[in-house]
């Protein structure tokens, strides 16, 4: 037998309210039709303003709505991510295309939604997703020079900006708020508020003007929503948006009190009546004036025969079918909504079944208690997920900065109350870069995935839980966690001999030894690892992780792969490092470098062909500090980029004065070194700017590059090499001997000079075999018509050795010792190739 058809709940509704309605209606209409006519006109009055309530009511919701929305996106972690991250192409591959979709999932919750923005604190857009077809004329315009944006910029962290946006058709409304942002000191023990950028979502009105058309007054009456001016929203069935405008009009000029205004147009009555709403909105009210007078008649034609019966079994029947068709129900369904707030939708909850039978049922309050179940899954779902990208790092499944920040304190608060030592470990990747830098991110991508990997298992069991199982559950496990780009720590939470500290270090090192296979090429990394120890070096957190730090610095400064234990003359030499570091940015605004030149003799044509430029720091209060001391310390913190476009510039500029002087064939070298060349955005176009700013014609410029630089660029030294060749450069092959480079390298690179490293040269006066090698570079060199400097050379007996080996040209003390340009002119043309004879 097929189920009788359950009915709808309008159904519902309509089955118990038409009684509830059209009884009294008629039983008023037939004893009292004299006064139909003001009575309907109340009847009127009252469902115009519920009307109007109700879009009051939907606005106001939509405005709530938009604002929590705003809310909960600026507190997603990748938003505010975003504009910490400063490394533009880091933040467009990790954070735009997560962004990008989380703001199409918020777009398609509400309809009127069609703009989601966010954008820098200037109002350039950063992230930004349209709903199709909803782009205007302002839109081609970014946000920072939108009318709007300053009143936006002026809004306080926390809050909502709103503004209506009025265009002479449309009119829709804008919600803007501040990205708040976190950021942080070197040693991120400090941290201040800051704004980030903003949110901007765009609501279109016309859903809204949709429903408030589709409001019901009466039988014929409707609603319609008005924008400034009295312009309509939304279209009327059978009006065009003239008359609507029109009627508006007639109502605005009603005396004031009037509750409805009787206008008419075009030979028709209507009862109207204006509502105002938020942001410049008015609601208007229409109710034919011949349908209030068809129903008096109507009502006046019906009989009381059988009313009082009537109304008293209907009585008896609603209350009945009300209370077990509806308010049963709607009870059952908010207790249900109140339970999944409070996160009790589990079996042990003794209502769980009388829920479950509410969603079972098959009408529209079964629909909205199984929504509810959706709902409820989904929010248990965007829980779970947000708490993984919270506290695990996305690309190597391990914990994340601040998942171990928190399992660090956990294990420190463990230590304090057990009195036990702890271990934090600090682990940088030596030679990352150059992988990432050749190959690209996704190759660096995998070499972290295979890392981590190895991290895991060169872990004892001991090692990764010890007796620390009470300070985290399982999945909140931190011990080993990448802490940002090529660094990870390691917890060890009971240490009971340092030795066996070592240990783990000493496995982590042989494991990250083992060489890594990458595109078909392999490549051999290792690590520096610091050492902290609580409480010998540090109670807290930050400090420990400092220290680590410190310690894992001072172990790449002694030749990477070690690892280092904490000391206090560690800090103390960071300390020095950073001031420094801090001299080091004074001094390049300050003018405080200075450049000297040695030159370079021919031994062809006796006379000084070239002048190798060389950086001197001439400190205000220390004096000169030696290149090696402050280099370093330059290409690690990025300067040398300036630095080294400050050479340039000035070298090109000596280059063109010499020349002034009398000097018109001298050539000027300038040495880029390996972090110098990698880290050099565009490094031809710089040249040639140079080339160009200082007139100087390019065969007059000496590149050199070290041999390291070199090989570790693969492909793209390759390609810069051969467009700074196309600029007459000469490009010269500096510290050769250093790099392993091969002879088809060599042959295959676009070098005119090669440069015999010192210790070569100083190889030839300890034994044959240095003379050996010497003899076959420079055969190598004469046959793939490379020329040759010889650098170092100090002694006479070397002088002889190169010339009796045709080398082409010498540099060293023995030739001259560096000087600055004032000296350099002079010198060169007084210089007597006589005197470089061994026996001079």
């Amino acid at each position: 037998m097929k189920p009788f058809p359950v009915p709808g709940l309008r159904a519902k509704v309509i089955l118990i309210l038409a009684p509830v309605v059209m009884i009294p209606l008629v039983l008023m209409s037939y004893l009292f039709f004299t006064q139909q006519a003001s009575e309907m006109s109340r009847q009127v009055a009252s469902q115009s303003e519920r009307a109007w309530r109700t879009t009051e009511q939907a606005l106001r919701q939509l405005d709530l709505e938009a604002g929590i929305q705003l809310q909960l996106l600026s507190q997603l972690p990748q938003i505010r991510q975003y504009f910490i991250v400063q490394d533009e192409t880091q933040r467009d591959f990790l954070l735009y295309r997560p962004i990008l979709e989380t703001f199409r999932t918020w777009l398609s919750v509400q309809a009127a939604y069609e703009a989601l923005i966010m954008t820098d604190k200037a109002g350039q857009p950063a992230v930004s997703l349209y709903k199709p077809g909803r782009k205007d004329a302002t839109d081609t315009k970014p946000p920072g020079e939108q009318a709007w944006f300053g009143q936006l910029s002026a809004t306080p962290a926390g809050e909502t900006f709103r503004t209506p946006l009025w265009n002479g058709q449309d009119l829709k409304l804008l919600y803007g708020r501040p990205i708040p942002m976190t950021t942080y000191s070197d040693w991120k023990t400090s941290s201040k508020q800051d704004i980030g950028g903003y949110l901007v979502l765009r609501v279109n009105l016309e859903p809204l003007a949709r429903r408030v058309a589709q409001l019901a007054l009466g039988k014929t009456g409707f609603a319609v929503l008005l924008g400034p001016d009295h312009a309509p929203l939304s279209q009327a069935e059978a009006f065009l948006r003239s008359d609507l405008k029109a009627l508006a009009d007639l109502t605005a000029v009603q005396p004031e009190g009037t509750s409805l205004s009787a206008v008419e147009l075009k030979g028709a009555g209507y009862f109207t009546r204006l509502y105002e709403l938020p942001y410049g909105l008015e609601l208007m009210t229409v109710w034919p004036a011949k349908e209030t007078v068809e129903l008096a008649q109507k009502v006046a034609r019906q009989t009381v025969l059988g009313l009082t019966v009537l109304i008293v079994l209907t009585g008896l029947v609603l209350l009945v079918l009300l209370h077990r068709i509806l308010v049963r129900p709607i009870l059952d369904l908010q207790d249900m909504a109140h339970d999944i707030g409070h996160n009790r939708m589990h079996s042990d909850n003794p209502d769980l079944d009388r829920h479950l039978a509410t969603a079972s049922r098959r009408d529209e309050i079964g629909a909205l208690a199984r929504a509810f179940q959706d709902m409820n899954i989904n929010l248990r779902a965007t829980s779970m997920k947000l708490r993984q990208i919270a506290y695990q790092d996305s690309l190597t499944g391990l914990a994340n900065r601040n998942l171990f920040s928190s399992y660090l304190n956990k294990a420190l608060a463990a230590a304090k109350r057990h009195h036990h030592h702890l271990v934090v470990m600090y682990i940088d990747i030596d030679g990352f870069k150059e992988v990432n830098d050749t190959l690209g991110h996704d190759a660096g991508d995998k070499v972290l995935q295979e890392i981590a990997r190895r991290l895991r298992t060169c872990l004892r069991e001991e090692d990764m839980i010890s007796s620390m199982r009470q300070v985290s559950a399982a999945q909140d496990k931190g011990e080993l966690s990448r802490i940002g780009g090529d660094e990870f720590a390691i917890i060890l939470p009971h240490v009971t001999e340092p030795a066996s500290v070592r240990l783990v270090a000493e496995r982590v090192l042989d494991a990250l030894r083992k060489p890594f296979e990458i595109h078909n090429r392999t490549y051999h990394l290792g690590a520096s690892i610091g050492v902290a120890m609580y409480p010998l070096d540090g109670e807290e957190a930050v400090e420990l992780l400092k220290r680590a730090d410190i310690a894992m610095y001072q172990a790449k400064a002694k030749g990477k792969n070690q690892v280092e234990f904490y000391s206090q003359e560690m800090e103390t030499k960071a300390l020095e490092r950073q001031n420094l570091l801090q001299d080091l940015r004074v001094a390049l605004e300050a003018g405080q470098f200075e450049l000297h030149y040695q030159p370079q003799l021919d031994l062809r044509s006796g006379r000084i062909c070239a002048v190798e430029a060389l950086l001197r720091w001439k400190h205000p209060e220390i004096g000169y500090i030696p290149p090696d001391r402050f280099i370093p310390v330059a290409e690690d913190s990025g300067l040398i980029v300036d630095i080294g476009q400050w050479v340039l510039d000035e070298a090109c500029q000596a280059a063109v004065r010499l020349h002034e002087a009398g000097l018109p064939w001298l050539r000027v070298a300038v040495n880029f070194s390996t972090v110098q060349f990698r880290k050099t955005q565009d490094i031809v176009r710089r040249v040639e700017q140079s080339l160009t700013r200082h007139a100087l014609n390019g065969r007059f410029l000496e590149v050199e590059i070290t041999e390291t630089a070199i090989m570790q660029s693969g492909e793209i030294a390759l390609d810069t090499l051969l467009r700074l060749r196309e600029l007459g450069t000469t490009i010269a092959m500096d510290d050769f001997g250093t790099g392993y480079s091969s002879l088809a390298t060599l042959r295959d690179l676009p070098i005119d000079v090669l440069k015999i490293d010192k210790s070569f040269t100083d190889g030839i006066l300890i034994s044959h075999q240095g003379q050996a090698i010497v003899r076959a570079i420079l055969a190598m060199t004469r046959e793939l018509g490379i020329e040759v400097v010889a650098e170092g050379v100090e002694q006479a007996e070397q002088v002889a050795f190169f010339q009796l080996e045709h080398c082409h040209v010498l540099q060293g003390y023995h030739i001259c010792r560096p000087m600055p340009e004032p000296d350099l002119a002079t010198w060169i043309l007084n210089f007597d190739p006589a005197l470089m004879s061994p026996s001079a």
